[in-house]
This record gives structure tokens, C-alpha cells and sequence, in this order.
């Protein structure tokens, strides 16, 4: 895909613990294409290992409310580990994922992407209806990809886009007091 301008729009949430605290931020990241090397290319190797090795990007949307953050803690639920448990009731094991990037916790996203790896034979379309069903109401599922073996949703992001949202009314609107 083309790359995103860079764009923020307010403070750097890594600036101070006010500029977190001040408004929710909404964490866009969008993530490269294929890392490379087509799946044909990839897999026509002879005598790869990693032949029957699958890799997935994932793309998500979430309401971070409920969550501690994206990263697993210790102390807090988060939406890695509502994921891995998630994919885990998919393909009856555990997988690691690997996030773009970490949020702080009550931080929603909307083009969230992760990936993993697996030796699963479900196809794209199978995955994406499966997590759908399997993620809780809060997480939802906006695509999924099979890609390269070297893509990596961390180290192939192309771009972030931060969004603050203030109210400055005098009335309070109920559907957005949660936020």
C-alpha cells in the first residue's frame, strides 16, 4: 500500500501523564502490505522449513474501556489476551501475537493491526468469521490476511494517527459520557 502521511493531531501522549490523562485517544495505525517477497515467491522455496508456517495480519477496532491497555499485565485484563484467547478457541492452541504497538489502558483503536503465526490450514475468510465470533462484543474484526513470513505488524508499520476528542459543551451528551 501507498504510506499514510504522519499526522498527530494534539500533544504526544508520551509528553506528560496530563496530556494522557486530559481526553481519550484514539490509536490509528495502519501496517504494510506483504513485507516483501510475494506468498508464491516465499513458498516456492525448496526444502523451506517453514513451509507449512503461516503468518496472518489482522486488523481490528476496539472499545479500550473495559481493558488495561493492549500489552498483557500481570494486574489487568487486557485486549492481547482477550486476542489470544480468542484465537486460542479458534484453533485449540495458544498463539502469540504481536501488536503494532502498545495503548494505555481506556485508549480505543480503530485500524489496530496484529499478526501471528501458525500451522493451521483455516483459510482468511474462516479466521475472520471464527474471531468475530469468538472476541468479545468490544474487540471487532476488520480483516484478516494471510502474509509474508517476514511481515511483522510491529517493525512493518508505515504510519500513526493519534485523535483527541474534548467536549467543551455546557449540556453533557449521555451517549458519550463513558468516554
Amino acid at each position: 500500500g501507498v504510506p499514510l502521511p504522519y499526522r498527530r493531531k494534539g500533544p504526544d501522549p508520551s509528553e506528560t501523564e496530563e496530556s494522557r490523562s486530559a481526553g481519550r485517544l484514539v490509536h490509528v495505525i495502519h501496517s504494510g502490505g506483504h513485507g516483501g517477497r510475494d506468498l508464491a515467491e516465499q513458498h516456492s522455496a525448496v526444502g523451506d522449513p517453514e513451509l507449512s508456517m503461516r503468518n496472518f495480519k489482522v486488523t481490528i477496532a476496539f472499545d479500550g474501556g473495559n481493558y488495561g491497555g493492549w500489552q498483557i499485565q500481570k494486574n489487568s485484563y487486557t485486549i492481547q489476551q482477550a486476542v489470544e484467547d480468542s484465537i486460542k478457541k479458534v484453533l485449540k492452541t495458544r498463539h502469540k501475537v504481536t501488536g503494532c504497538g502498545r495503548t494505555d489502558a481506556g485508549v480505543h483503536a480503530n485500524g489496530y493491526v496484529f499478526s501471528f503465526r501458525t500451522e493451521s490450514n483455516i483459510p482468511e475468510n474462516g479466521l475472520f468469521r471464527a474471531l468475530h465470533i469468538a472476541l468479545p462484543d468490544d474487540i471487532a474484526v476488520l480483516e484478516v490476511k494471510q502474509v509474508t513470513l517476514d511481515f511483522s505488524a510491529q517493525f512493518s508499520a508505515v504510519a500513526k494517527q493519534y485523535i483527541y476528542q474534548f467536549s467543551n459543551t455546557v449540556s453533557r451528551n449521555p451517549f458519550l459520557d463513558r468516554y
